[in-house]
């Protein structure tokens, strides 16, 4: 879970007109989402579960799918 005092290192670190992208495969609690919106931050947050369901979105349903996708478009080096 991403609390409160992970979201506010990100906060205090954005100067005046910056935004911030928060990307965790946890969760967001729910005082941190609220937080962050009614105090209008400029902060996008992406979580575990936006990131498996855009895989989904784009054909990539399970394992196989998104290791394939990956060796394909992003291969290693020397390999």
């Amino acid at each position: 879970m991403t609390g409160v005092k992970d979201m506010s290192r990100l906060i205090s670190r954005l100067k005046h007109r910056q935004f911030g992208a928060f990307v965790t495969l946890l969760y967001f609690n729910d005082q941190v989402y609220r937080e962050v919106r009614a105090d209008g931050h400029p902060v996008v947050m992406i979580c575990g579960r936006d990131i498996v369901d855009s895989l989904r979105q784009h054909g990539y349903g399970d394992v196989g799918a998104v290791q394939a996708w990956l060796d394909s478009g992003f291969p290693v080096p020397g390999a």
